[in-house]
């Protein structure tokens, strides 16, 4: 079991090159007396394959969710690499969210995508010390 600020971490292979990525944590406010808005597993397993169509280019790339609902009325944001993304923000506003009808509620997540190395790393020896 994860610990709060733990962070999943799954190998994913995308046009044959290796990925460590890392969803998480989530971030949550609400009202005083709600319960925080939850991921579903459907929900992450769809934005981490619509993050995949980046991972070509062997740099380190982000994304960030985010959905809010003050009194009823939502807000959802998108972005990968800084930058919005209306694939993703589609995907969240469409989850399975169990969305309060009154009050504030919010939710955030984080997602980082780093390529692995294709080789172990190398260290030479310089010289020793002698006696």
């Amino acid at each position: 079991m994860l610990e709060r600020d733990q962070v999943d971490h799954e190998v994913r292979v995308v046009n044959e090159s290796s990925w460590d990525v890392y969803a998480g944590p989530t971030t949550t406010r609400v009202s005083r007396g709600m319960a925080p808005l939850a991921l579903s597993s459907g929900l992450a397993e769809r934005v981490l394959t619509h993050l995949e169509r980046v991972l070509v280019d062997g740099r380190v790339h982000t994304a960030r969710c985010y959905l809010a609902v003050v009194e009823g009325a939502i807000t959802v944001e998108g972005l990968i690499d800084d930058a919005a993304d209306a694939t993703l923000a589609k995907l969240v506003h469409r989850a399975d969210w169990v969305l309060p009808e009154r009050g504030f509620s919010s939710i955030r997540w984080f997602i980082a995508a780093c390529p692995r190395a294709l080789r172990p790393a190398e260290f030479s020896v310089r010289g020793t010390c002698a006696s």
